[in-house]
């Protein structure tokens, strides 16, 4: 999701390592997060960034998430296949047919699971809300051993199967 984050250098209300962490941490999950810094700025940093003629330009050049079909070998998710085990003790089941990976468990629904590359995937719902989806981890020696989901958080979850 595009964001551009603003801060006036002498914001007596909040500091400016508030916004720097934000910005770090959301830099995990989208490299493309703008930071701008007001050197002679307080708290007061919006009249500045409104009067930025570059922010509605930056405004008209944003898009809503759009899904790129990408070709995974299938023979992979029978390596992703099996079933994980969350934290609160939740069970997420995925299993494979001919061509095709399946998650149940996370609202006791089955979807089908849709590659955005090797390791993540998405249900038809991310098309609705991209923040929505599963990455699966490999161990050290290759082999799957976890999964995070992402909902409104992270979520991991342990193979046990």
């Amino acid at each position: 999701m595009p964001a551009w984050v603003f801060h006036g250098a002498k914001d007596p209300v909040v500091p400016l390592s508030m916004s720097e962490d934000m910005v770090n941490a959301l830099k995990k999950h989208n490299k493309g997060v703008k930071f701008t810094v007001y050197p002679e700025a307080e708290h007061d940093s919006w009249t500045e960034t409104y009067d930025n003629p570059d922010l509605y330009t930056w405004f008209l050049e944003q898009k809503r998430y759009s899904y790129y079909p990408f070709e995974v070998d299938t023979e992979l998710y029978s390596h992703l296949a099996g079933q994980y085990k969350m934290a609160d003790g939740k069970l997420i089941n995925i299993s494979t047919e001919p061509g095709k990976l399946y998650v149940e468990g996370l609202n006791r629904e089955r979807s089908e699971l849709i590659p955005e590359s090797d390791l993540d995937y998405f249900t038809e719902a991310r098309f609705l809300d991209p923040e929505k989806g599963i990455s699966f981890r490999r161990a050290a020696n290759g082999m799957i051993d976890s999964l995070i989901v992402f909902d409104e958080g992270e979520f991991p979850a342990e193979r046990v199967k």
